[in-house]
């Protein structure tokens, strides 16, 4: 029987067990949503900048950690930057390699479109809106790197103290499981749930032909010849349907909890 730390994305939907200070519970609780004002950035896992809170976490209380939409970004970056015992991390219709479409965008910020988007998104005031750390630009890929405060860091794409920490934690896990599909209707591109994304030219690159993949910057490919990643391609599920279906969650979630 795993002990499973579920992320989801509205914070009324948030199960969090073992020891966790209330400051860390608030965060993790807020951040999971799709908030306009804070950013995951500043969530205390996130090594970089607020390491010193990474102790009221503690990740040995779990053997598999569970996030849909954006709480999937957040949960790899617990099972990234934390010492933990998650052996299983299942990713439920997650932007792991980013976000770039309006979709999404006018769901949030009905007056941008994707390609002004990074006007504001790349910018120190910008990095404090929780979509901002990981708009993905395809086609202003310097200022990505120069103000994203999030997932290039995960991706260990910039090099940082932790660094080999962040490789280190990600390859303890035996499993790590990838859901999404084409009728997803806000993760854009699609393929960003199973760690593909956009060239230069927006088309859809996998995953196996990403550089962080091809580096092994943080352990994926690693994982990948180990056998250790599945992947599920799911037809019609709207993005906020994933979470409530039964099909997926009987045949893609369920499985990998035995």
């Amino acid at each position: 029987m795993y002990n499973i730390n579920i992320t989801l994305e509205m914070p009324k939907y948030i199960k969090l067990s073992g020891k966790i200070s209330a400051y860390l519970a608030t965060c993790i609780t807020y951040h999971a949503s799709v908030s306009p004002t804070m950013p995951l950035c500043h969530l205390p896992y996130h090594c970089v900048t607020y390491h010193e809170y990474v102790t009221y976490y503690d990740a040995s209380f779990f053997t598999c950690s569970a996030g849909y939409s954006q709480g999937g970004i957040i949960s790899r970056g617990i099972v990234e930057s934390l010492d933990h015992n998650i052996t299983t991390f299942i990713s439920l219709s997650s932007p792991q390699a980013g976000q770039y479409g309006d979709d999404f965008l006018r769901l949030i910020f009905p007056q941008y479109i994707k390609e002004t988007a990074y006007e504001v998104f790349y910018s120190r005031v910008g990095q404090r809106i929780s979509v901002a750390n990981y708009w993905n630009d395809p086609h202003h890929q310097d200022l990505y790197y120069k103000y994203s405060n999030y997932l290039p860091y995960l991706n260990n794409e910039i090099s940082g103290s932790q660094k080999s920490e962040y490789l280190k934690n990600f390859m303890k896990l035996k499993k790590l499981v990838l859901i999404g599909g084409p009728d997803d209707g806000v993760i854009t591109p699609w393929q960003s749930s199973h760690f593909g994304y956009f060239d230069k030219d927006e088309n859809v690159t996998e995953m196996r032909d990403q550089v962080f993949y091809q580096k092994d910057l943080f352990g994926l490919r690693t994982l990948d010849k180990a056998g250790k990643i599945k992947i599920y391609e799911v037809a019609g599920v709207y993005h906020t349907d994933w979470h409530h279906n039964v099909s997926v969650i009987k045949d893609c979630i369920l499985p990998w909890l035995d």
